[in-house]
């Protein structure tokens, strides 16, 4: 079979492009560098970025269109290199102060996620895609004041604490406690909650396995499902059942196996 020419890769490039485009109303940037105080990348070449834009359209697939909505993403950027604060990220989630707003969005900041293209087809990439996507998510709890969840901090064993919380920077909290699922997961409730959520997209079964064994992971669960529940009601049972057939298979399951906890594995 013959290699794609350069004039087909760009044709099925902008093809993807439109089609995520009509389907999500999301503007979907491959080719401009957006400015942002903590946020750096290079412009992705058309061959990995059209690579990722399948990759991308399949798990964007696993949402009904009514939670994109609610959601009210303005534009998800692919791009290489990226880095936070000058730390290379498989990706990040920018959104704006007014998250909900569409007039003063665009007069202060759009609502935006930045995915690197190097992750496409990889456990990495699965899991950075929802975890973003919960950041968004979050975004629009009109709780306040806005991302606290002191709920969610009883859930934890008694004497953990998150990094954030920590006074001493090179702190870190003991990888034997409950409840967590990976070594960023410790790092803050935001990442915690973004983190379980990211796993419960791409391995349901596999965190129910877990689950059975971990009482506190268990409740993080059911009280996330009920965060869920609240932004869109279709994160419903039904939504839920159809994950637990997603359980991660094949060349990826070690992979998925070496992002968890050790104790975990």
């Amino acid at each position: 079979m013959r290699a794609a020419s350069k004039a087909d890769v760009i044709k099925k490039h902008f093809s993807l492009l439109c089609e995520l485009r009509k389907k999500y109303r999301i503007e979907v940037v491959t080719d401009e560098a957006l400015s942002d105080p903590v946020i750096s990348y290079k412009i992705s070449d058309v061959y990995g970025s059209t690579r990722y834009l399948e990759f991308l359209s399949n798990e964007l697939a696993i949402y009904p269109i009514s939670i994109f909505t609610r959601l009210q993403l303005d534009r998800i950027v692919l791009c290489s290199d990226l880095q936070k604060h000058d730390k290379p990220v498989s990706g990040c989630a920018s959104m704006s102060l007014f998250p909900d707003n569409l007039a003063l969005r665009m007069f202060f900041w759009k609502n935006t996620v930045y995915l690197d293209i190097k992750y496409d087809g990889t456990i990495d990439g699965l899991v950075t895609i929802h975890h973003e996507l919960f950041h968004a998510i979050e975004s629009h709890d009109d709780s306040w004041p806005k991302y606290v969840d002191v709920d969610w901090n009883k859930l934890n064993p008694a004497k953990f604490q998150y990094r954030s919380e920590m006074l001493a920077s090179d702190c870190s909290p003991s990888l034997d406690f409950e409840g967590f699922l990976t070594d960023y997961s410790m790092q803050s409730v935001r990442e915690d909650k973004a983190e379980l959520f990211s796993h419960m997209i791409v391995n349901l079964p596999r965190l129910e396995t877990l689950a059975k064994k971990d009482q506190i992971l268990a409740h993080k669960i059911l009280r996330l499902k009920k965060i869920l529940a609240k932004f869109s009601p279709d994160f419903d049972e039904q939504f839920w059942t159809t994950r637990q057939e997603g359980a991660v298979k094949g060349s990826l399951k070690a992979e998925y196996e070496d992002l968890l906890l050790p104790r975990l594995r």
